[in-house]
């Protein structure tokens, strides 16, 4: 219920979206009406390979279409998301300054309606790439009032998957609450996930508390 509570505070009043048509066939998708432009979208086509061969061979088959969607400025926010998510443990650039989720602030024309019913309703179904998301609603106040709790709730549930930009990001909210011993366990742990600016901080803090 906490979690449910959480995700029913993301507004969906005044964003702008096409005609909406048809479902997409997933069990965590259905209580939308997905726009034809959406459906045939590069980011669904990239999402699709994901869903159907697993992280590692769908990140490899869908990267490219991505960065396709990104550069057309095509559903750039989740397009951004995903290519993210597939280049969290590689370490490789990724496109922030497109984002309106990064950034937490509109970029362009913001989030469709499309893409902030599939992050409600994913993230509602546990999705580690939307709960991240989600997450960062929370803690930028984008779309939801600012609640450091939600967003350190869903960084969580999105961080336990090994999503090593989500473990870091998990860190950098526990530090500004205080919380520095449980930061730098999940620093450690995005370190592990591959994920090189964690242990650049974690290096950095390691000093300063040495030299105390």
């Amino acid at each position: 219920m906490l979690y449910s509570r959480f995700l029913l505070g993301i507004s969906i009043v005044g964003l702008s979206g096409c005609a909406i048509d048809s479902k997409i066939d997933h069990p965590c998708l259905n209580g939308y009406l997905y726009s034809k432009k959406f459906i045939d979208s590069q980011f669904v086509e990239a999402w699709q390979l994901i869903d159907t061969y697993g992280v590692q061979d769908g990140c490899d088959k869908a990267l490219p279409i991505l960065e396709s969607a990104v550069i057309d400025n095509e559903y750039v926010d989740l397009a951004a998301l995903y290519y993210d998510y597939c280049t969290s443990s590689v370490g490789r650039i990724i496109y922030y300054n497109s984002s309106s989720i990064y950034s937490g602030e509109d970029r362009g024309d913001g989030l469709s309606l499309d893409e902030l019913y599939w992050i409600r309703d994913m993230s509602s179904c546990r999705k580690p790439v939307e709960q991240f998301a989600a997450g960062l609603f929370y803690l930028n106040g984008y779309h939801v009032e600012k609640n450091t709790d939600a967003a350190i709730f869903l960084l969580n549930s999105a961080a336990r998957s090994g999503y090593g930009h989500a473990q870091f990001q998990l860190a950098l909210a526990l530090m500004e609450i205080g919380e520095e011993d449980n930061a730098k366990l999940w620093l450690a742990k995005a370190v592990e996930s591959g994920y090189t600016k964690a242990s650049n901080l974690l290096e950095a803090l390691e000093i300063i508390e040495a030299s105390e």
